[in-house]
């Protein structure tokens, strides 16, 4: 299954089935875009995640992670 997300200037696309995720930074001073495969990694995200403590993390669609992945790489060319 494929979730998206959002916390601050990131923006995520979770995909449960392989336990891996990809990580978009659209920040004015910072933009990049990584996959991370890594199983311990996708634990502790979904953790994060899940217990979202203040409330920070938010249910995205597709569209806005793609726009944001788009613009990140738009800057990136």
């Amino acid at each position: 299954m494929i979730n998206y997300c959002k916390f601050r200037v990131s923006f995520y696309r979770i995909d449960t089935d392989s336990k891996s995720f990809t990580q978009v930074n659209d920040a004015e001073d910072v933009s990049s875009v990584g996959l991370y495969v890594n199983e311990k990694t996708f634990d502790a995200l979904s953790k994060v995640i899940s217990d979202n403590q203040q409330g920070e993390w938010q249910d995205i669609t597709e569209e806005d992670f793609i726009f944001a992945k788009e613009n990140v790489l738009n800057k990136l060319n």
